[in-house]
């Protein structure tokens, strides 16, 4: 029986972003756990957004 292999270990990943949090410590995380814990995802906003979100800091200019 082989045990199959997980594409990371989460206490392994959970130790990193503690070790992360340390000022000038370097840490690396592979594709699939940097993935995992939200590294790649595009939660940008979109060009109208950006627009909309200055529009009531125009109206306080002189």
């Amino acid at each position: 029986m082989t045990k199959q292999l997980s594409l990371f270990e989460p206490e392994v990943v959970q130790r990193k972003l503690v070790d992360a949090m340390t000022p000038g410590f370097v840490v690396e995380f592979d594709p699939d756990e940097a993935d995992a814990v939200g590294a790649f995802s595009d939660d940008a906003l979109s060009e109208d957004d950006a627009a909309d979100s200055c529009a009531d800091v125009l109206e306080l200019l002189p």
